[in-house]
């Protein structure tokens, strides 16, 4: 990197992402970083207080590591450059989209394997029939 790529660059205001957990507004920056799965893994262990189980416990961990399981499989599926990408950003923080992805953690072991979620995909069609 040189001095004049750094003159040359020109920064971009965003609209951070935002959750509600707990009583408290988390705020990250939306991709192309990771803030915002870091967003959903909140998204997802809000349904549970974690605070109903020890501090450190085994419990506690296995629905933390189980939610970034689901989150960054969302990420794997739906993160990309927004200049290139259409990213359901509202589906993917929803609260019903919270729900369905923490009913799929299995609150007595791990899942053998999580696949990305089916955020509604704010306005686009994503199935044509032709009924005919």
């Amino acid at each position: 990197m040189r001095l004049e790529d750094l003159a040359a660059h020109e920064g971009e205001w965003v609209t951070p992402g935002r959750v509600h957990y707990h009583g408290y507004d988390v705020y990250e920056l939306p991709p192309n970083g990771q803030g915002f799965a870091a967003l959903q893994m909140l998204n997802i262990l809000k349904q549970a207080d974690l605070r109903d189980y020890p501090r450190g416990s085994a419990e506690a961990f296995h629905y933390m590591v189980e939610a970034k399981r689901l989150a960054f499989e969302d990420v794997a599926r739906y993160y990309a450059d927004p200049d290139y990408a259409d990213i359901p950003f509202e589906s993917l923080l929803s609260e019903a989209y919270g729900k369905e992805r923490f009913a799929l953690i299995d609150p007595a072991r791990a899942t053998p394997e999580f696949g990305p979620g089916e955020p509604k995909l704010e306005g686009r069609a994503t199935h044509v029939s032709d009924c005919r």
